[in-house]
């Protein structure tokens, strides 16, 4: 073989390994232009990842936890499909139990482009609201009281809570956590 058949051969190599690796040298990171969730309480909560649709997504994973004290704390993680520039995902809070209202969520989305990077947006949150209440609230000594029916109910609760963690504490020297 002569030396002008191998130049050109490798020539012609190097030419089709740039033009595939090029575009994702090239792609851009995604531009998020919708990142929320919308709580239907006590029922869902749909959470929202609009991206623009010069994006190169292959995969997206959700991940979701609550700002509150657990034996476990392990995020959940939900693999979402990536049809287009638009995800979405429902989390049905009957199927795993009803988180307090006041309880806060957080979530962050995890995407991988087509070219393997690995981008994880901002953790964004959200307060569970139960906007189906008139709630009343009393505080006292870090405890808060929430309720709905009747006056006397909540100050009644909150004293008994107060006599209870003084109790606790001179008894059994346990505190109260912030």
């Amino acid at each position: 073989m002569t030396h002008r058949k191998i130049f050109t051969r490798s020539l012609i190599l190097l030419c089709s390994l740039l033009f595939t690796a090029v575009p994702h040298l090239f792609a851009q990171a995604p531009t998020i232009t919708r990142n929320d969730a919308t709580l239907d309480f006590p029922d869902s909560v749909t959470f929202h990842l609009e991206l623009s649709s010069s994006t190169d997504i292959e995969q997206a994973t959700l991940i979701y936890d609550l700002n509150q004290y657990t034996c476990l704390d392990v995020p959940s993680r939900v693999p979402v499909d990536v049809t287009g520039d638009v995800l979405e995902w429902q989390w049905v809070l009957s199927r795993s139990g009803n988180p307090p209202p006041g309880a806060e969520l957080w979530w962050q989305w995890e995407l991988v482009t087509r070219s393997g990077e690995t981008i994880t947006t901002p953790r964004q949150t959200l307060a569970f609201t139960d906007d189906r209440f008139a709630w009343q609230v009393v505080s006292a000594n870090g405890i808060h009281v929430h309720w709905y029916k009747g006056e006397d109910v909540g100050p009644i609760l909150l004293d008994a809570a107060v006599s209870g963690l003084q109790t606790l504490e001179n008894d059994m020297g346990i505190e109260l956590q912030s």
